[in-house]
């Protein structure tokens, strides 16, 4: 049984596309990265150095950033995908199920955790790239910006609206047992 509009329906089923679409773009990027990896090492440390002369980086080092790289791009994905989930289950008008009070929990611990991650993903990069540097002029950065608060506050609000949702599908079964 459908419980949502038309219109609404087919608005979901349009950004379960677009997030198709995100994750395909979000895997081309990370191919492209994959083959010029001097130019994305270049760029972290620009990033983490700006103004300053950039020392080579070592195989080790750009393994590790590659590997933190790899964990921001599997949260993404998993945010991306947990959405495609939630929108195709919009997209047949079942707003109110399990499934999807499960993809918004599993959206909102997605968030919490690209808020973690964000807040470690510079100082395990600046820790990577003062590997190879010369001797006194290793790094340690730890950054706490806005958007990890707004990824925790996100985050934590769909993991609630998830919650709650996963509670008024409970009563509502427990209601149809009544009548």
């Amino acid at each position: 049984m459908s419980n949502l509009p038309c219109r609404t329906q087919k608005l979901a089923r349009f950004l379960r596309l677009c997030c198709f679409a995100a994750m395909a773009g979000v895997l081309a990027v990370a191919v492209y990265v994959s083959i010029a990896p001097d130019r994305f090492v270049a760029e972290a440390a620009r990033a983490m150095m700006p103004g300053t002369e950039v020392w080579d980086v070592g195989n080790a080092a750009t393994l590790l950033l590659y590997l933190v790289a790899a964990v921001n791009l599997g949260i993404v994905l998993f945010v991306l995908w947990q959405v495609a989930r939630l929108t195709g289950c919009y997209g047949t008008g079942d707003a109110l199920s399990s499934a999807s009070a499960d993809a918004i929990r599993w959206i909102g611990l997605g968030l919490l955790t690209k808020a973690v991650i964000g807040v470690l993903d510079d100082t395990a990069t600046g820790l990577i790239l003062s590997i190879d540097a010369p001797s006194g002029q290793g790094m340690l950065v730890i950054s706490f910006g806005s958007t990890d608060i707004w990824f925790a506050l996100a985050g934590g609000l769909m993991l609630l609206i998830g919650l709650v949702m996963l509670q008024a599908v409970d009563v509502a079964e427990d209601n149809r047992g009544f009548v």
